[in-house]
């Protein structure tokens, strides 16, 4: 037997006071410790996507990723880079140096993309992009279905949006996005022998 235990055992009285402190200064601890139901987590990460329809995985890398990579290296809060690349688009992950701090991300954000806005004369013709994503870590806390048998899609649309923006009114809501929407559409059937016969063609209609 250990001499802590010998001597514990030997004053029980003292042993007993001391563990009720050690309970009672636990207790107190946790309740005074700050905790919240949600705790704010900062995601130091973002995406940069490029496209570049019809182009092999060796074009796409020289061409862009490269390209790509080096802006972005310039920035001096990045700490890591890294890019998949297949054919016809180009995938970067730009990783933030932990001690950027929540204040500062829309700044780097934001000079991430003047610099992506400066490179794009450089790519080849016909990239779309490079498109920068800095929600790549946001997630959904609270997802809500909305449906209304027997009305349109145009007025479920508005119903969705007015319940967005009642949404938006309440404390604590950052930010609420619509899914699934279904926008209004105008479709346009020709009558292609009448086109014909009046020497009309569909592009002339278009």
């Amino acid at each position: 037997m250990s001499s802590i235990a010998m001597k514990a055992l030997a004053r029980p009285r003292f042993t007993f006071l001391a563990v009720i402190g050690l309970v009672l200064a636990g207790l107190w601890l946790a309740l005074d410790f700050p905790s919240t139901e949600e705790p704010p987590v900062t995601i130091r990460t973002a995406t940069v996507l490029s496209f570049v329809p019809g182009a092999n995985v060796d074009r796409v890398e020289q061409l862009v990723a490269r390209p790509t990579e080096e802006a972005v290296l310039g920035l001096p809060e990045v700490k890591r880079v890294k890019t998949s690349v297949r054919p016809g688009f180009a995938f970067t992950y730009v990783e933030l140096d932990p001690a950027v701090t929540p204040q500062q991300l829309p700044d780097v954000w934001q000079r991430l993309r003047s610099r992506m806005n400066d490179l794009r004369p450089a790519l080849p013709q016909g990239t779309i992009g490079p498109l920068v994503d800095d929600e790549f870590g946001r997630v959904a806390v609270l997802t809500m279905g909305l449906t209304g048998p027997g009305y349109t899609a145009g007025e479920i649309r508005e119903q969705a949006r007015r319940l967005r923006d009642e949404l938006l009114k309440l404390g604590g809501v950052e930010r609420v996005s619509l899914h699934g929407v279904r926008d209004e559409q105008v479709q346009i059937v020709l009558d292609l022998p009448a086109l014909a016969a009046k020497g009309i063609s569909p592009a002339g209609v278009a």
